[in-house]
Protein backbone atom coordinates (compact mmCIF):
# COMPACT_ATOMS: atom_id res chain seq x y z
CA UNK A 1 0.00 0.00 0.00
CA UNK A 2 2.90 2.55 0.83
CA UNK A 3 4.02 1.93 -2.96
CA UNK A 4 0.47 2.66 -3.74
CA UNK A 5 0.28 5.91 -2.19
CA UNK A 6 3.98 7.05 -2.71
CA UNK A 7 3.28 6.46 -6.58
CA UNK A 8 -0.34 8.36 -6.27
CA UNK A 9 1.59 11.28 -4.46
CA UNK A 10 4.33 11.79 -6.87
CA UNK A 11 1.50 11.48 -9.93
CA UNK A 12 -0.68 14.35 -8.31
CA UNK A 13 2.55 16.54 -7.31
CA UNK A 14 3.51 16.57 -11.26
CA UNK A 15 -0.23 17.01 -12.17
CA UNK A 16 0.11 20.18 -9.70
CA UNK A 17 3.03 21.40 -11.67
CA UNK A 18 2.10 20.79 -15.12
CA UNK A 19 -1.27 23.72 -14.10
CA UNK A 20 0.32 25.92 -11.63
CA UNK A 21 1.06 28.05 -14.45
CA UNK A 22 -2.38 28.90 -15.68
CA UNK A 23 -3.81 28.82 -12.17
CA UNK A 24 -0.78 31.67 -11.18
CA UNK A 25 -1.63 33.62 -14.20
CA UNK A 26 -5.35 33.30 -13.16
CA UNK A 27 -4.83 34.16 -9.49
CA UNK A 28 -2.32 37.25 -11.00
CA UNK A 29 -5.40 38.86 -13.45
CA UNK A 30 -7.55 38.73 -10.63
CA UNK A 31 -5.32 40.63 -8.62
CA UNK A 32 -4.98 43.20 -11.84
CA UNK A 33 -8.48 43.96 -11.66
CA UNK A 34 -8.49 45.31 -8.66
CA UNK A 35 -6.76 48.47 -9.79
CA UNK A 36 -8.57 51.28 -10.65
CA UNK A 37 -7.51 52.18 -14.19
CA UNK A 38 -9.55 50.89 -17.01
CA UNK A 39 -7.16 50.03 -19.86
CA UNK A 40 -5.45 47.54 -17.04
CA UNK A 41 -8.95 45.79 -16.13
CA UNK A 42 -9.00 44.95 -19.85
CA UNK A 43 -5.49 43.33 -20.00
CA UNK A 44 -6.38 41.46 -16.66
CA UNK A 45 -9.65 40.50 -18.20
CA UNK A 46 -8.08 38.90 -21.41
CA UNK A 47 -5.73 37.09 -18.75
CA UNK A 48 -7.84 35.10 -17.05
CA UNK A 49 -10.08 34.51 -19.92
CA UNK A 50 -6.82 33.27 -22.20
CA UNK A 51 -5.80 31.25 -18.64
CA UNK A 52 -9.17 30.04 -17.54
CA UNK A 53 -9.50 28.37 -21.02
CA UNK A 54 -5.72 26.54 -21.16
CA UNK A 55 -6.42 26.19 -17.96
CA UNK A 56 -9.54 23.61 -18.57
CA UNK A 57 -7.62 22.47 -21.85
CA UNK A 58 -4.81 21.24 -19.35
CA UNK A 59 -7.39 19.38 -17.38
CA UNK A 60 -8.98 18.02 -20.10
CA UNK A 61 -5.78 16.53 -20.99
CA UNK A 62 -4.21 15.43 -18.41
CA UNK A 63 -7.86 14.28 -16.66
CA UNK A 64 -7.42 11.65 -20.12
CA UNK A 65 -3.43 11.43 -19.37
CA UNK A 66 -3.49 10.66 -15.55
CA UNK A 67 -7.08 9.76 -14.49
CA UNK A 68 -9.75 6.69 -14.85
CA UNK A 69 -10.88 6.04 -17.35
CA UNK A 70 -13.51 2.81 -18.49
CA UNK A 71 -10.39 0.10 -18.64
CA UNK A 72 -12.09 -1.91 -21.88
CA UNK A 73 -14.00 1.25 -23.47
CA UNK A 74 -13.43 1.78 -27.40
CA UNK A 75 -11.92 4.77 -27.68
CA UNK A 76 -13.20 8.03 -29.45
CA UNK A 77 -10.08 8.87 -31.62
CA UNK A 78 -11.02 11.45 -33.01
CA UNK A 79 -11.82 13.11 -29.64
CA UNK A 80 -8.60 11.96 -28.92
CA UNK A 81 -6.85 13.92 -31.47
CA UNK A 82 -8.54 16.81 -31.01
CA UNK A 83 -7.31 16.93 -27.50
CA UNK A 84 -4.00 16.50 -28.11
CA UNK A 85 -4.35 18.61 -30.97
CA UNK A 86 -5.76 22.00 -28.43
CA UNK A 87 -3.49 21.24 -25.91
CA UNK A 88 -0.08 21.64 -27.83
CA UNK A 89 -1.89 24.15 -30.38
CA UNK A 90 -0.09 27.59 -28.28
CA UNK A 91 3.14 25.12 -27.45
CA UNK A 92 6.24 24.76 -29.46
CA UNK A 93 5.19 21.59 -30.38
CA UNK A 94 3.48 20.99 -33.72
CA UNK A 95 1.36 17.65 -33.82
CA UNK A 96 1.14 15.44 -36.83
CA UNK A 97 -1.92 12.85 -36.62
CA UNK A 98 -1.95 10.07 -39.04
CA UNK A 99 -4.02 6.86 -38.54
CA UNK A 100 -6.00 4.65 -40.76
CA UNK A 101 -9.77 5.09 -39.99
CA UNK A 102 -10.52 1.34 -40.43
CA UNK A 103 -7.51 0.28 -38.36
CA UNK A 104 -8.33 2.95 -35.35
CA UNK A 105 -12.10 2.64 -34.85
CA UNK A 106 -11.91 -0.99 -34.41
CA UNK A 107 -10.84 -2.09 -30.95
CA UNK A 108 -8.58 0.81 -29.59
CA UNK A 109 -9.41 0.68 -26.08
CA UNK A 110 -9.25 3.68 -23.55
CA UNK A 111 -6.30 2.25 -22.17
CA UNK A 112 -4.42 2.27 -25.25
CA UNK A 113 -4.84 5.94 -25.54
CA UNK A 114 -4.05 6.31 -22.29
CA UNK A 115 -0.44 4.55 -23.04
CA UNK A 116 -0.37 6.64 -26.23
CA UNK A 117 -1.13 10.06 -24.77
CA UNK A 118 1.63 9.48 -22.48
CA UNK A 119 4.29 8.58 -25.07
CA UNK A 120 3.35 11.86 -26.62
CA UNK A 121 3.77 14.00 -23.31
CA UNK A 122 7.55 12.04 -23.47
CA UNK A 123 8.63 12.13 -26.75
CA UNK A 124 7.47 16.05 -26.52
CA UNK A 125 9.18 16.99 -23.18
CA UNK A 126 12.78 15.81 -24.99
CA UNK A 127 12.03 18.40 -27.86
CA UNK A 128 13.37 21.49 -25.19
CA UNK A 129 13.41 23.48 -28.47
CA UNK A 130 10.73 22.57 -29.93
CA UNK A 131 9.67 20.56 -33.14
CA UNK A 132 7.33 18.13 -34.42
CA UNK A 133 5.21 14.99 -32.88
CA UNK A 134 4.03 12.51 -35.35
CA UNK A 135 1.57 10.08 -34.26
CA UNK A 136 0.29 7.24 -36.19
CA UNK A 137 -1.34 4.00 -35.63
CA UNK A 138 -0.69 1.53 -38.31
CA UNK A 139 -1.47 -2.40 -38.22
CA UNK A 140 1.23 -4.47 -36.55
CA UNK A 141 2.62 -7.68 -36.83
CA UNK A 142 -0.16 -9.38 -34.32
CA UNK A 143 -2.57 -6.33 -33.63
CA UNK A 144 -1.81 -2.32 -33.78
CA UNK A 145 1.17 -0.55 -33.73
CA UNK A 146 1.97 2.86 -31.77
CA UNK A 147 4.63 4.67 -33.46
CA UNK A 148 5.36 8.42 -31.46
CA UNK A 149 7.90 10.02 -33.28
CA UNK A 150 9.79 13.33 -32.19
CA UNK A 151 11.58 15.44 -34.12
CA UNK A 152 13.61 18.37 -33.13
CA UNK A 153 17.45 20.19 -32.68
CA UNK A 154 19.09 19.47 -29.62
CA UNK A 155 17.06 16.18 -28.44
CA UNK A 156 17.40 15.66 -24.78
CA UNK A 157 17.09 12.36 -23.94
CA UNK A 158 16.95 10.82 -20.28
CA UNK A 159 18.99 7.63 -19.90
CA UNK A 160 17.24 6.65 -16.96
CA UNK A 161 14.09 6.97 -18.75
CA UNK A 162 15.26 4.46 -21.41
CA UNK A 163 16.00 1.98 -19.18
CA UNK A 164 12.87 2.17 -17.37
CA UNK A 165 10.34 1.90 -20.75
CA UNK A 166 12.50 -0.52 -21.94
CA UNK A 167 14.58 -2.73 -19.88
CA UNK A 168 11.96 -2.67 -16.25
CA UNK A 169 15.18 -1.16 -14.37
CA UNK A 170 13.98 -0.93 -11.16
CA UNK A 171 14.76 2.83 -10.34
CA UNK A 172 13.20 4.49 -7.31
CA UNK A 173 10.44 6.92 -8.32
CA UNK A 174 10.19 10.69 -8.43
CA UNK A 175 8.45 13.42 -9.81
CA UNK A 176 11.08 13.54 -12.48
CA UNK A 177 10.53 10.08 -13.74
CA UNK A 178 6.90 9.34 -12.51
CA UNK A 179 5.95 9.69 -15.77
CA UNK A 180 7.71 7.33 -17.45
CA UNK A 181 6.86 4.58 -14.25
CA UNK A 182 3.18 5.38 -15.19
CA UNK A 183 3.92 4.72 -19.24
CA UNK A 184 5.97 1.31 -18.61
CA UNK A 185 2.63 0.28 -15.90
CA UNK A 186 0.35 0.83 -18.76
CA UNK A 187 2.25 -1.03 -21.34
CA UNK A 188 2.96 -4.11 -18.53
CA UNK A 189 -0.84 -4.17 -18.33
CA UNK A 190 -1.35 -3.92 -22.05
CA UNK A 191 1.34 -6.61 -23.04
CA UNK A 192 2.47 -4.16 -25.48
CA UNK A 193 6.17 -4.47 -26.32
CA UNK A 194 7.61 -1.09 -26.17
CA UNK A 195 11.17 -0.05 -28.23
CA UNK A 196 12.22 3.15 -28.48
CA UNK A 197 14.89 4.49 -31.43
CA UNK A 198 16.94 7.47 -30.78
CA UNK A 199 19.31 9.73 -33.30
CA UNK A 200 20.50 12.66 -33.83
CA UNK A 201 17.28 14.99 -34.56
CA UNK A 202 14.63 12.62 -33.65
CA UNK A 203 13.34 9.81 -31.34
CA UNK A 204 10.74 7.53 -31.70
CA UNK A 205 8.42 4.74 -29.23
CA UNK A 206 6.91 1.70 -30.43
CA UNK A 207 4.09 -0.07 -28.52
CA UNK A 208 2.67 -2.94 -30.21
CA UNK A 209 -0.66 -4.05 -28.98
Amino acid sequence: MSKILDFSELLITKFCHDISGQISAIDNGLEFLKDGHEEIKNKAMELVSSSSAELVTRMNFYRYAYGNLKRNGEADIEQLSKLIQKHYMNSKIKINWQYNTDICLRGITNRACKLLINLVIIASTYLIHGGETEIKIEKGSAGKLLRITGRGRDIKVNPEHKSILTEHNEAEPTIFNIQVFLTRKLADELNAQLQMDYSNGHITFYAEL
